[in-house]
């Protein structure tokens, strides 16, 4: 997830809690909660709300493991969905037709470059960590992609862990 949608998540998290509260006492503004949730209050929760949320995210998310034999048809992690091994997330689990990453739970977002990606968290070795696919122009995949660049990122920071190719 990136860090911004997690920023937005908590904001959120911040507003629904204010206002209920303020329904609760039949306050009729949030003007006091503005003022009160800025500077090193709204920092301290955006900490403890972001922790809150890295823990429900480890148990959501998929775990990724290394595969054993690496090729581009095969690819270099899979995770397990409906008891089959996803290792290749362009093409059917069958290896015969070709999908959209949508069929894998990817989604089409933005990233922090402004270009448009596929995206899905993961777990990798206890890490929180982002897998994005492009085609190798670095646009979104079409149906007329053949191979397609697999970047895997700690979802935190950003920081590129590892890139390879798949292909259909």
């Amino acid at each position: 997830m990136l860090q911004t949608k997690k920023r937005e998540i908590i904001e959120q998290a911040l507003h629904e809690a204010c206002a209920y509260m303020q329904n609760q006492l039949g306050v009729k503004t949030g003007d006091r909660a503005g003022l009160f949730f800025c500077g090193e209050n709204e920092e301290t929760v955006y900490e403890i709300f972001g922790r809150y949320l890295e823990e429900e995210l480890r148990d959501k998310l998929y775990e990724l493991k290394r595969t054993t034999e690496w090729e581009p048809m095969v690819g270099k992690y899979s995770f397990e969905m409906d008891c089959v091994d996803i290792s290749n997330f362009i093409i059917s689990d069958c290896s015969r037709f070709p999908v959209s990453p949508e069929k894998y739970g990817f989604q089409l977002v933005e990233n922090w470059e402004g270009n448009f990606v596929y995206s899905r968290d993961f777990m990798y070795n206890g890490e929180a960590v982002t897998l994005q696919i492009t085609d190798k122009s670095g646009k979104p995949l079409t149906d007329k992609t053949v191979y397609a660049i697999v970047n895997m990122f700690y979802t935190d920071t950003v920081d590129c862990i590892d890139s390879y190719i798949i292909s259909r």
